[in-house]
């Protein structure tokens, strides 16, 4: 884990800039962590799993795909049903006040996407489907 953790937000949500400055760390998971462009969608890498110790989960990381989904869905994002193979893999959607996102957790490995519109969430969401 690297050396400095981004600290628990103060509000009820978390936005997907939030995962990526928390759990999307080079010192963590290496060039997957550099985040990509592609076709307007900002997509990188990280690692959310449980690290041992007692606390909020934000600091200690996720047990499984329940506990961190459970996390999110209380954040403002969205469980999709059909992405991933519950629990151990699991995919939510973010779509706040113009900012879109998803997140899709395999196992505590992540991948954090953000769109540039609304049109690019909506394609990524029926992918799924």
């Amino acid at each position: 884990m690297s050396e400095t953790i981004a600290p628990i937000p103060t509000s009820l949500v978390v936005t997907p800039d939030d995962l990526i400055e928390r759990f999307c760390h080079v010192a963590d998971a290496g060039d997957l962590a550099r985040p990509t462009v592609k076709d307007g969608t900002l997509t990188c890498q990280g690692f959310c799993g449980y690290d041992g110790g007692a606390g909020d989960t934000w600091v200690v990381g996720f047990e499984d795909g329940y506990d961190f989904i459970d996390y999110l869905t209380s954040r403002g994002w969205t469980a999709l049903a059909a992405g991933g193979r519950w629990s151990a893999e699991v995919v939510a959607a973010f779509a706040v006040e113009g900012v879109y996102g998803a997140v899709e957790y395999c196992e505590g490995d992540l991948t954090i996407s953000q769109f540039d519109c609304e049109d690019q969430f909506r394609s990524f969401c029926q992918r799924l489907f």
